[in-house]
């Protein structure tokens, strides 16, 4: 079976200012701790191989002060730089295997059973693909007779298909409305024209790290939004569903969700936990999804965060509703201590099987729309039951969006690689502080920063599955990493293993409740952004098919200049074009 990486690992301040900064970029995507390999295998006892039985499990208890000054950072996940050791992470699970074969009646499934374990298998889990004639088997065996095993079971009637099970890593010209939210509104003072205009000019000393959503600015959110209201929609194109109907849902399948959180305690309709024991191959489930990483909650916060709530931040999708599926185990208990010697020491890698079984019970409770932020090499192609869960959800209608990689290559990672799939890179905001470059060498600055393709992002070139990209940050390539505008700033879990640095919301002028946010990076950030995109075209258009929400974003995408085609796929996500497109308005809003 494969596993999948959450594409951000957590950093203290003090290992950030040591590393240069940083943000997320490439760590869900590469580093879990300890490594699964064959002659390193992880336990039960050093991680959690079982889903949680509460809703805050080990929580650190969310934090309750409120930032003492402008100049203090959120916690941060820190970028691992292309190339890097710590991106080469183990693709498969040797001790388990995936047995596919055509659907088959229940009385020949029995007998399949008996020449399995005939073979020196065990079947532990099953997954029936009916609508595309699939049946998937999880198999556990000795590791150190896998191969073997295997090519006898290619011999058993039936079977078309026998490999080791994957593991995957974790990798955000109508005038706009203007919602309570005071990081989307902006602060007094911001130095960025992507923040809400109306706010005072912009500070004359570059490097603010004043915080703000410069990314729902950038792919113009507020004038999608505004086709919602009734005096600024034109005429004949309002819709009150613009800004998100709760009858779509977004799935987030990932490290779990704080459902505490006030950004999401009133979003999420429905929770599920699934995860498998890879020294048994037995899974187990509940209802619950404590996050102990963070990735998840940052992940649903930047795809549906609530809006108008006077606090915080908004989502994409504005009043979608949210389904969560965990399917990453719980980091080992002493990892918080690890983490200066390992950045890594709290990360940890989801297995196929549970990707799978959490895209199939996302689509049974209703989801329209299913975010992959995971990812893991594609060589070879990707892992029959994550590919034939996700071919299984699009064949049902649902949107499937998955992060392209954060290794910086020329080919996408799985499943961002799976036919149908909208596959999601990063781009990001040079703004002269302190070295920010565009990919052609172009300076941006303060008052007119410059936005390009992330260099970790990872792309494909005639991939029929590489889409666009949204923001994602890239603190990588901008020095010390203190400019807000180098990075993607959203909500984290209070539950986070090591959250003790969890910093809670800036408060607002008007004073607010504080929660979690964070700094971070990476294509599992950009991810959401489109999510909640195709969530909002859903939202009016409930009849579109997962092609035409594809052909609508790629279409209406705006071309960043001086980025190749290829490094950009169909451009940088603009939900404004798309949704005036969808809605029929003749005078779309020119490209920006």
């Amino acid at each position: 079976m494969t596993a999948r990486t959450s594409l951000a690992a957590l950093l203290s301040a003090s290992l950030l200012a040591a590393c240069g900064g940083g943000g997320g970029i490439g760590n869900i995507i590469g580093g879990l701790s300890p490594t699964p390999s064959p002659t390193n295998p992880p336990t039960s006892t050093s991680v959690g191989y079982s889903c949680p039985s509460s809703v805050n499990g080990t929580s650190t208890g969310r934090m309750a002060a409120s930032l003492a000054s402008f100049g203090s950072d959120a916690v941060r996940r820190a970028p691992t730089k292309p190339g890097s050791s710590a991106n080469v992470q183990p693709s498969t699970i040797p001790g388990l295997l995936e047995v596919v074969r055509g659907t088959v009646a229940s009385t020949a499934r029995g007998t399949l059973s008996s020449e399995i374990a005939h073979a020196g298998g065990n079947v532990t889990q099953r997954f029936t693909f009916a609508n595309i004639g699939k049946s998937i088997d999880v198999v556990a065996v000795d590791p150190a007779k896998s191969a073997a095993i295997a090519a006898q079971m290619r011999m058993l009637p039936g079977v078309t298909e026998v490999v080791p099970m994957g593991v995957r890593y974790t990798q955000s010209v109508l005038a706009p409305v203007t919602t309570n939210d005071p990081y989307f509104h902006g602060f007094p003072g911001s130095t960025s024209p992507y923040y809400e205009a109306g706010n005072p000019a912009p500070s004359p000393s570059p490097g603010t790290s004043l915080p703000g959503q410069w990314d729902m600015h950038a792919i113009s959110l507020g004038h999608a939004w505004a086709y919602s209201s009734v005096t600024d929609a034109p005429p004949g194109y309002q819709n009150a569903s613009a800004m998100g109907s709760s009858s779509v849902r977004v799935a987030v399948v990932d490290t779990g969700a704080d459902v505490t959180h006030p950004e999401l305690q009133s979003k999420v309709v429905y929770t599920h936990c699934f995860i498998t024991d890879i020294n048994s191959g037995v899974q187990s489930s509940s209802n619950y999804v404590t996050d102990l990483d963070g990735h998840g909650t940052d992940v649903a916060g930047i795809a549906a965060s609530a809006v108008n709530n006077n606090l915080g931040f908004v989502g994409v999708g504005g009043n979608v509703s949210l389904i969560v599926e965990r399917v990453f185990p719980s980091p080992p208990s002493n990892c918080v201590s690890q983490l200066s010697s390992n950045p890594q020491a709290c990360s940890t890698s989801a297995s196929t099987a549970d990707i799978a079984a959490g895209i199939d019970d996302a689509v049974a409770h209703g989801a329209n729309v299913v975010n992959l932020s995971i990812g893991a090499s594609c060589a070879g192609g990707d892992d029959p039951l994550e590919a034939n869960a996700v071919a299984s959800a699009i064949a049902s209608g649902v949107v499937v969006v998955a992060a392209s990689g954060n290794s910086g290559g020329a080919s996408l990672d799985a499943p961002a690689c799976d036919t149908g799939v909208i596959a999601v890179g990063a781009s990001a905001l040079s703004d002269g502080y302190p070295n920010g470059t565009d990919s052609s060498g172009a300076p941006g600055t303060p008052s007119a920063p410059v936005e390009y393709v992330a260099s970790y992002s990872n792309y494909q070139a005639g991939s029929t599955t590489w889409g666009l990209v949204a923001p994602g940050g890239d603190p990588a390539n901008v020095g010390p990493g203190v400019d807000d505008l180098h990075w993607i700033e959203n909500i984290y879990s209070s539950t986070a293993m090591g959250g003790a640095t969890c910093t809670p919301d800036f408060e607002a002028p008007s004073g607010s409740q504080g929660d979690c946010r964070i700094l971070i990076a990476g294509t599992s950030q950009a991810t959401p952004h489109v999510s909640g995109a195709a969530a909002l075209l859903l939202s009016v258009h409930p009849n579109l098919t997962p092609t035409q929400v594809r052909n609508y974003l790629c279409s209406d995408a705006y071309v960043l200049p001086g980025v190749s085609a290829s490094a950009q796929g169909c451009g940088r996500l603009d939900i404004y074009r798309a949704m005036a497109d969808v809605l029929g308005d003749p005078n779309l809003p020119p490209a920006q």
